[in-house]
């Protein structure tokens, strides 16, 4: 048997929860979503042509889009906003990006006339300016302009002068020299080693931007730079017209190796003009360098 204050209790608890229902389904049919095709009303906005799902571009181009918005319900105000890397970029109909850094950037593009917002997703994939290709040194009025020509299986472009491109605000001087240390899967390591001017400087370029990072004062004519044939720590070497360097990659510290090649080979010689790397993968040498001029060379080496 059920008590009758319990009954009562009973009552007034499903007559509270009807009335509590009751008010939720009232205040339910009472929001509006005009940001959905909820009516005849809503003006839904659509693209006439899908936007790619990935932008390839290359780096220092720009990026362009125009898309073009349909509505179903009349022609209404459209606002836009480009996000690229989750930064605001633009507010114009049309996307004008340029593609200064490399890199893979999430993007999207959100649209609205005020009663329908539309967001469209893709991908920006920038790729490195420069990959595969002949790099050309030459002189232009006494300034050093470097040409990069790619290779035929890469989607790049012919560039007359990368350095001007790149390094703005640089004056390279006339060219003496430069060379390539190259270590894959690292850009840290793959940097181009450039020699310019009377007296020079030694510039290293990010290989796959070509943007001046270091550059180190020489203090006299910089014959010839050659990538260090030791491969454990990357470096350039230069000859002058009496002195031996090196330069570490990522470095600004230049050492004379004059008095120590000196050392090697017990007395004083006159450096060539010109040196070239080998390697032996033998007991006896592990690598060396050799300068030679003429019908004379001489060698240093590493090893027993």
């Amino acid at each position: 048997m059920v008590p009758s204050w319990n009954k009562k209790a009973t009552s007034m608890i499903k007559k509270y929860l009807y009335v509590l229902a009751l008010s939720a389904l009232t205040f339910t049919s009472c929001i509006k979503d005009d940001s959905t095709a909820g009516g005849d009303s809503v003006s839904v906005i659509s693209l006439q042509n899908p936007l790619e799902s990935t932008y390839t571009l290359d780096q220092n181009d720009t990026l362009k889009i125009n898309p073009t918005v349909l509505q179903t319900n009349g022609d209404k105000p459209l606002t836009y906003e480009w996000e690229v890397n989750h930064k605001l970029v633009s507010n114009d109909s049309k996307l004008v990006y340029p593609c200064n850094k490399s890199g893979e950037y999430k993007a999207r593009l959100r649209v609205s006339n005020g009663q329908n917002i539309q967001i469209y997703e893709f991908n920006v994939n920038v790729e490195y300016a420069y990959t595969k290709g002949i790099y050309l040194l030459a002189d232009n009025n006494n300034q050093t302009i470097l040409s990069y020509v790619p290779t035929e299986d890469v989607k790049k472009s012919f560039k007359l002068d990368v350095l001007a491109d790149n390094n703005p605000n640089v004056s390279f001087g006339a060219p003496r020299s430069m060379a390539f240390s190259r270590t894959f899967d690292s850009q840290k390591a793959n940097i181009l080693f450039l020699a310019a001017g009377n007296p020079s400087k030694i510039y290293q370029l990010d290989g796959y931007e070509m943007i001046s990072i270091f550059n180190t004062s020489v203090g006299e004519k910089v014959n010839q730079l050659v990538a260090s044939s030791d491969d454990s720590r990357p470096k350039v070497m230069a000859i002058t017209g009496h002195n031996l360097y090196s330069l570490d990659v990522n470095s600004t510290n230049l050492q004379t190796q004059t008095s120590r090649f000196n050392g090697a080979v017990s007395g004083n010689v006159t450096l060539a003009n010109y040196m070239t790397p080998w390697w032996r993968e033998d007991l006896f040498y592990a690598h060396g360098d050799a300068y030679f001029r003429q019908f004379t060379w001489c060698s240093s080496h590493n090893g027993d």
